[in-house]
């Protein structure tokens, strides 16, 4: 191209060597992406062409991009789309094939095509060729960027088919975006220092600003050396991050809720969780910036961005065929001095984190205390309430109140009724207002059959549970009654449940607790003698489906 003094650089001359500095730096990780698409040269060559003659001539929209590679590979999806008829499947697999291919696999992608004809084809196209007015008028100074240029391309070409691969600056040059500043000359630009951030087993390089601008095998960083993960647990501005990692050998947060597992949160206080981002590998921060590694790709995240909370809580698990309990967080049980702990209106008493048995816990409402008692001259149990120590009869129903539970404002309770069949024992549902002066107390549901020996509330379903014995005058089994709070009654259907093991028909079931959709209970098979309280001769655990009902009509 010819060259001439001049005392002043036009913009435009100065925009060809800036341009052709892109194709440099660019050209590698373009043709790779369109080889992917097409897998054939003469397209791959095309699109190339396409792509930078549409980049040259929107320059001053190009210099304003943070990262010009990722603006041409976005113009080139467009332009294989719209221009050279490839489907939106074939541009996926493109970036999903990028993904798998090995390093050899991409090395032998590189090396069809001649990448200082395809430059100087572009600019001939543009009409940048030699003998091109403007660029007649270039000094010698611009020349001389120009054909250090070509020959940096030339060195470039010589080093691929040589195999050197791994001249790391070469490699930087490829995925770093393209930086350029008009107002300062060549001999006065500054390089720009880029950091690394290690996230799991990749060097993380950043702009200055923390823009992510690519990663590089740990191995091949200035960080090697290091293990390949980060930590599960991270401190900041009084903030403590989580990411649970349960295949971790040296997992600290392998108790944690499973759906937590991946889960990246973040905490400041006991009550509560501010959740950040699921299917999270590796974390790590830098300045204002939380960086995560997440679907294979890194994301950044602002620290003062605005997350979701979640309550914490505990959670039950199935272990060996006993019930344990757990801390939402993986933290240990906090239990009082007896070992029991303290879960609605039950007691669990509590073997580590092991449900052992399971109580009623004492009821309250108001400051009154409610409990069942046994009436004078053999009446049968009865509700009495104590208020500053002075102990009366709350309620009475037929020959024996068998449980009760408080929901709200209402005492609901089982009692034993008369029944028209000798020999058998009936029941009724019954519900009276702690809040009411005089109220009466209403009937919820018609006499059925058995007895209701414990009543419990589950907020989950706004439902009550009980321990029911369907015909408790010939043998102890028992399944979990479920009552609506107007008193709709059914029971859970576990029959399919019970197959897995041999009982002696005395098998009873033992609520816990409600569960995501799931009823957790003790099953065990019992020792049964009219008039005689059962002996459990073995237990295992039932988790029954909610949904599992058999209607009991009214």
């Amino acid at each position: 191209m010819k060259t001439k003094k001049a005392q002043n650089v036009s913009e435009q001359s100065k925009w060809i060597h800036e341009f052709e500095n892109l194709y440099i730096l660019t050209y590698k990780s373009l043709y790779r992406h369109a080889k992917l698409i097409f897998n054939q040269e003469e397209k791959t060559k095309e699109l190339l062409v396409q792509v930078y003659m549409e980049a040259y001539q929107r320059g001053e929209q190009l210099q304003k991009e943070k990262s010009p590679l990722d603006w041409l590979l976005k113009r080139s999806d467009f332009l294989a789309e719209t221009k050279l008829e490839a489907t939106k499947e074939m541009i996926e697999a493109s970036y999903a094939e990028e993904k798998m291919q090995s390093k050899e696999a991409k090395k032998e992608n590189l090396a069809n095509l001649d990448e200082t004809s395809l430059l100087l084809e572009i600019e001939d196209r543009l009409g940048i060729v030699e003998g091109d007015g403007e660029h007649a008028e270039e000094p010698e100074v611009s020349a001389g960027k120009r054909i250090g240029s070509l020959v940096l391309l030339v060195v470039a070409s010589v080093l691929a088919i040589a195999g050197i691969w791994k001249v790391k600056h070469q490699l930087d040059l490829l995925q770093a975006p393209f930086e350029r500043t008009f107002q300062q000359t060549e001999e006065t630009e500054e390089k720009n220092e880029n950091i690394e951030i290690q996230l799991g087993d990749k060097a993380v390089v950043l702009s200055e600003s923390g823009q992510i601008l690519y990663t590089i095998p740990l191995e091949e960083s200035s960080l090697a050396g290091t293990h390949d993960y980060n930590e599960e647990i991270q401190t900041r501005d009084g903030w403590t991050y989580y990411l649970p990692c349960p295949e971790r050998k040296d997992s600290q947060l392998s108790q944690v809720h499973p759906s937590l597992y991946h889960t990246l949160y973040r905490a400041n206080s006991d009550q509560e969780i501010e959740i950040i981002a699921q299917d999270v590998d590796n974390f790590t921060f830098w300045e204002d910036g939380i960086y995560i590694m997440q679907y294979g790709s890194v994301q950044r995240i602002s620290v003062d961005a605005a997350f979701a909370t979640q309550q914490i809580g505990i959670y039950a698990a199935v272990e060996q065929d006993e019930i344990y309990l757990y801390d939402t967080l993986g933290r240990k049980l906090q239990t009082d001095v007896d070992g029991n702990y303290l879960y609605g209106d039950r007691i669990f008493k509590m073997s580590g984190n092991r449900i052992e048995d399971i109580q009623t816990a004492p009821h309250e409402s108001d400051g009154v205390s409610y409990y069942l008692k046994e009436q004078e001259n053999g009446k049968g149990q009865a509700i009495f309430c104590n208020k500053g120590g002075n102990e009366v009869l709350f309620e009475s129903m037929g020959k024996s109140i068998d449980s009760f539970c408080i929901v709200g404002d209402w005492i609901y309770y089982s009692a034993w009724m008369k029944g028209k069949e000798r020999g058998k024992q009936y029941s009724q549902l019954f519900r009276l207002s702690l809040t009411e002066a005089d109220a009466e107390v209403e009937e919820l549901h018609k006499r059925f059959p058995g007895r209701i020996w414990q009543l419990y509330y589950s907020e989950e379903g706004d439902q009550l549970y009980g321990n029911y014995c369907p015909k408790n005058w010939k043998s102890s089994y028992g399944v979990i009654a479920v009552i609506s709070r107007s008193g709709q009654m059914s029971y859970l259907d576990d029959a399919e449940l019970r197959e897995r093991e041999e009982t002696t028909g005395n098998d009873r079931v033992e609520f816990v607790m409600m569960q995501d959709g799931q009823v957790y209970c003790y099953w065990e098979d019992c020792y049964w003698k009219k008039g005689e309280e059962p002996v459990a001769m073995w237990r295992r655990v039932l988790v029954i489906p909610d949904k599992n009902r058999v209607v009991m009509e009214d």
